[in-house]
């Protein structure tokens, strides 16, 4: 049983003990100096608490205004008249409660957290309901009673909110359901260089990709939600689950972290099979005038370059023929002339632009990129825009301040003036948003792709 007996007639060395249930009682005493230096700077961080002790009864304390002393005074005037009642009340007490004998006392602070042990508390709390009858009324309890179970809740409270501030303390997971070599795959090592810089702890990046991401994310949602498992996912985290009748997790039970950053596509043509075009204009004309004839190819069914040209064919009323590669194989195809043009992020085209054997009609982005010379296609076709975003999620029911430290520190670390070069060469925009603007775009782009795709009849392979 969690159980611990002090003695009534307790000395100096007794008189101010802190005392958890059972086994997790702290064997410090107020007077000793490690443990007086420890509670006197925590009264010092905190801007006022609460101290419950049966000895000394309730007392409320300010910032600065309660050295360890002063308790131990107040402590010492009441012992001798509450000493009787002690006795007389012990005897009454249930099984697990009758631990809670001495001085008790609920400080909500991180640094006095530290020295309990949560595995304990937890035992204890389990180990107090099955004692407690099920008829008990909280209410109606005796203050002993109401005091343990405050004690233990607040504990467990204090354990937890600092464990949270301290993230990471241990090396923790960035699962990627995508090949390694992407710029979400650059984006995700710069920032988790830094983070390992500044902590000490390893950052450990996986990558599982298969069927559209969704094993990633099936890792991910059913992971603990403490920090130490986290995923970044592209546009399809929240397009591919339109695509398919069934899928393993519940997107909306995600929780979003931050929208790390963007990229931009770019909508390239062969100028051998079409050698008179050079503008997204031309391109929409000529699918007017032969509907059905001309075709792009795009690294896959259901991705940001399939569901772009399905969203031009809807604004522009074109028919145009969709051939999907895996993966990068698009490239080749268009190099080789198998397709009309393509619809690819800059970085994988820029080579093969310089060169002339590819030629670049329009950008995804609202604004013209460096190095590329073509217009963005808004400007031909107003609402138009196409490219990929990388979002950071946790699992279901993450705590919220968790949530914020990990956005925290990915914002700082991946604005860094090394960072920052490193991903304008890749021609990426860094966005790192707070975690409700995160959450509000992606209820924003989920409603967007899911016309898309519903109207497009998309369906994944």
């Amino acid at each position: 049983m969690f159980r611990q007996q002090v003695p009534a007639h307790a000395g100096a060395e007794h008189h101010a003990q802190f005392v958890i249930v059972g086994k997790a009682a702290l064997p410090h005493a107020l007077g000793n100096a490690p443990a007086s230096a420890e509670l006197h700077g925590a009264i010092g961080d905190c801007a006022g608490f609460r101290i419950v002790d049966r000895a000394a009864g309730a007392l409320n304390l300010g910032r600065g205004d309660a050295a360890p002393g002063h308790i131990q005074r107040q402590i010492q005037r009441q012992r001798q008249r509450q000493r009787q009642a002690d006795r007389a009340a012990a005897d009454d007490q249930d099984g697990c409660f009758d631990c809670f004998y001495h001085a008790r006392i609920i400080v909500h602070l991180p640094n006095v957290a530290r020295a309990f042990n949560a595995v304990t508390l937890i035992g204890a709390v389990s180990h107090c309901l099955r004692e407690v009858p099920a008829t008990f009324n909280f209410w109606s309890a005796n203050m002993r009673t109401v005091k343990l179970i405050l004690l233990v809740l607040a504990t467990l409270s204090c354990q937890f909110s600092w464990a949270q501030s301290q993230w990471p303390m241990k090396p923790y997971r960035i699962v990627i359901g995508y090949p390694q070599g992407s710029t979400m795959d650059l984006i995700v090592r710069l920032g988790a260089e830094r983070i390992q810089a500044k902590s000490g702890q390893a950052v450990i990046l996986e990558s599982r990709p298969g069927a559209s991401g969704h094993l990633a994310t099936e890792q991910v949602f059913k992971a603990a939600p403490d920090g130490y498992t986290l995923m970044v996912a592209p546009p399809a985290f929240v397009t591919t689950p339109f695509m398919f009748d069934k899928v393993p997790f519940d997107p909306d039970a995600m929780v979003p972290v931050t929208l790390l950053a963007s990229q931009p596509n770019v909508l390239a043509v062969n100028p051998g099979r079409l050698p008179d075009v050079r503008t997204l204009k031309q391109l929409i004309d000529i699918a007017h005038a032969n509907p059905g004839k001309l075709n792009y190819g795009s690294p896959g069914n259901g991705g940001s370059g399939h569901l772009s040209m399905e969203l031009l064919k809807m604004l522009t009323n074109i028919d145009i023929v969709h051939v999907p590669y895996k993966g990068v194989a698009v490239l080749a195809a268009a190099l080789a002339g198998e397709v009309d043009y393509l619809i690819l992020p800059p970085g994988a085209l820029a080579p093969h632009l310089r060169s002339g054997k590819l030629r670049a009609i329009a950008v995804g982005s609202t604004q013209r990129l460096p190095g590329i010379d073509a217009p963005p296609a808004s400007d031909t076709v107003p609402g138009f825009d196409s490219g990929s975003w990388f979002v950071m999620m946790a699992p279901p029911k993450m705590p919220a301040a968790l949530v914020l430290r990990i956005h925290a520190e990915w914002n700082e670390a991946l604005r860094a003036p090394e960072v920052l070069k490193r991903l304008t060469d890749a021609y990426a925009e860094l966005l790192v948003t707070n975690p409700a603007d995160t959450a509000a775009f992606i209820v924003k782009e989920k409603a967007r792709w899911g016309e898309v795709i519903r109207k497009g009849k998309i369906r994944a392979d």
